[in-house]
């Protein structure tokens, strides 16, 4: 069963970064990026070691995402056979959030790939697209973040939105990110 879970993930740490656990309010959380997961993340983990009597602070978005700065384990640090059995078991509620997948795929377009982010340069990459120029295959202070929303259907470092869905349909691998993942 668990083969059959990280299946549809990347790979196995991924499957284990994905997963929220809290043996303590028994709930599971898997996180599904670009639908409210970062607000979740941080919410749980304060609510949680706020309940606990524990101190978390984050001094930036990173630590919300840094494993080691949570209180909620994964699968892996409670043990795999723990895990399926809390699948299983009722006084544990499992959960997760959805977002269209339109405005989803759109959200994360806008986000990571309308500047020079670390999500562009390694799509880049993993496309190895001939002519591709050589800003976009390394890190860059030219891009900005600031990029205006009208910007989002055009061209973007020589692929545009159209183009860059057509890539995700008719891959087998998901990119370079999980952001990119089907949420089925």
């Amino acid at each position: 069963m668990m083969e059959k879970l990280i299946r549809n993930f990347n790979n196995e740490a991924e499957f284990n970064y994905s997963i929220h656990i809290s043996e303590e309010f028994r709930f599971i959380y898997f996180n599904n990026p670009k639908c409210a997961c970062t607000t979740v993340k941080a919410t749980l983990n304060q609510s949680c070691a706020k309940a606990l009597g524990k101190s978390l602070h984050y001094s930036g978005m990173q630590d919300i995402h840094n494993r080691q700065m949570n209180v909620l384990l994964n699968p892996a640090q409670i043990g795999y056979q723990s895990f399926k059995d809390k699948l299983f078991d009722r006084r544990y509620f499992k959960f997760c959030f959805i977002r269209e997948p339109v405005r989803r795929v759109a959200s994360a377009f806008q986000d990571k790939l309308t500047w020079d982010s670390q999500f562009r340069v390694a799509l880049n990459r993993s496309l190895v697209r001939p002519g591709t120029p050589k800003f976009l295959l390394s890190s860059s202070p030219m891009g900005s973040r600031q990029t205006p929303k009208s910007v989002i259907w055009t061209s973007i470092g020589g692929f545009n939105a159209n183009r860059f869905v057509s890539i995700l349909l008719n891959s087998t691998k998901w990119g370079c990110s999980k952001i990119w993942r089907p949420t089925w």
